[in-house]
């Protein structure tokens, strides 16, 4: 067992022994998501206990800079949402988010063990929340901001926004290794691979050029690590949007807002490549509200994306 899964279990309290095995019986079916993805990156084990242990980072930080506070039973909802959120990429990764939840609601008490009977629906709607349908509605939008589950209170629409973030930012380099990337022949695409092999093959780059992500609430910022910005830039768009879909969220339903709702990059000062590519970036490109610029470096082109403050 990882150690973010043993502190999670502690984490949620009472509750511990159901998220054990949650945990276990949802292992069983991701381990078995088909390597034909359209990105090929990591959708098992490995990327929901990074969630889990992202999630404790937010509640943390939610905590000591927000006025408010995340109780057990929150948790423990979270966390059994980052073990099932991917289970729906058995049968293929379009709308995998929506056949997620469907999943958990048909076979929760059969073969995925843990979940009480009014826990089932809460979960189901974090899971579905967690990645939006090309021309369809963002889930948060409608969602309930505060319910009653027992005696516990659950602010469903706050934890499914800190949920799609802390998947969104397991970018990096950790989900994406190098190894896998050459038995895969990723390596070995050319002009005359498949567009889903080319597409496959720029995912699993932009997530090796991204070396390191960290919150820093003193800050109010969340740096990234980088080292080839123009690889990077699929990733690093991504996680941007995702924040930019939460942001409103996460500054209305605290006494204060989350204070990393902005961006920026750090990468060796003698990296050539990113200062030429920060200098002709295209900013009809990409529309992005989040990014900030690397504070080391001078672009003279100001865009949406590469920005001082």
């Amino acid at each position: 067992m990882a150690k973010a899964s043993k502190e999670a279990y502690e984490d949620v309290g009472e509750h511990s022994d159901r998220l054990g095995m949650l945990a276990t019986s949802s292992s069983l079916a991701i381990a078995f998501i088909p390597r034909t993805l359209r990105d090929f990156t990591d959708h098992g084990q490995r990327h929901s206990e990074a969630i889990v242990e992202r999630l404790r980072e937010f509640f943390k930080i939610v905590s000591e800079y927000c006025g408010s506070s995340i109780n057990a039973r929150e948790r423990f909802l979270s966390y059994a949402a980052a073990f099932l959120h991917d289970i729906g990429n058995i049968k293929g990764r379009t709308g995998h988010a929506k056949r997620s939840a469907a999943i958990v609601k048909d076979y929760a008490g059969k073969y995925i063990n843990g979940l009480e009977k009014d826990e089932i629906k809460l979960v189901c709607k974090i899971v579905m929340a967690h990645s939006r349908s090309a021309g369809s509605s963002d889930p948060l939008r409608g969602m309930d901001k505060l319910l009653l589950l027992d005696k516990d209170q659950i602010k469903l629409r706050l934890l499914a926004a800190l949920f799609r973030l802390a998947d969104a930012s397991d970018t990096t380099s950790r989900r994406a290794p190098p190894i896998i990337y050459e038995l895969f022949g990723l390596n070995r695409v050319n002009r005359k691979s498949s567009k889903r092999r080319k597409t496959a093959r720029k995912h699993w780059l932009a997530h090796q050029n991204i070396t390191g992500l960290n919150y820093d609430p003193e800050k109010k910022v969340i740096w990234l690590m980088i080292e080839r910005l123009d690889k990077a830039m699929i990733s690093l768009c991504n996680l941007c949007d995702e924040l930019n879909t939460v942001a409103v969220v996460l500054k209305r339903d605290m006494p204060k807002p989350f204070p990393c709702l902005k961006i920026r990059l750090i990468w060796s000062k003698d990296n050539r490549d990113n200062r030429e590519f920060a200098r002709r970036f295209d900013a009809v490109a990409f529309r992005c509200k989040v990014l900030e610029r690397n504070p080391r470096i001078s672009i003279s082109r100001q865009c949406p994306v590469l920005r001082s403050r």
